[in-house]
């Protein structure tokens, strides 16, 4: 029964560690894509300035 416990927090503490790590990439993916924006606008501004 102990282990039987033991495997289904295994599992579940897998399942939760994944979940974890892609709502982590999700975010640095939508900080790359914030950064790219922000360069692109910066670049047009100074673009329109000149």
């Amino acid at each position: 029964m102990a282990a039987k416990q033991s495997q289904i927090i295994n599992v579940l503490t897998s399942v939760s560690l994944r979940g974890i790590e892609r709502e982590q990439q999700k975010a640095a993916d939508r900080q790359k894509k914030a950064e790219d924006r922000e360069a692109r606008l910066h670049y047009f501004t100074k673009k329109n300035e000149s």
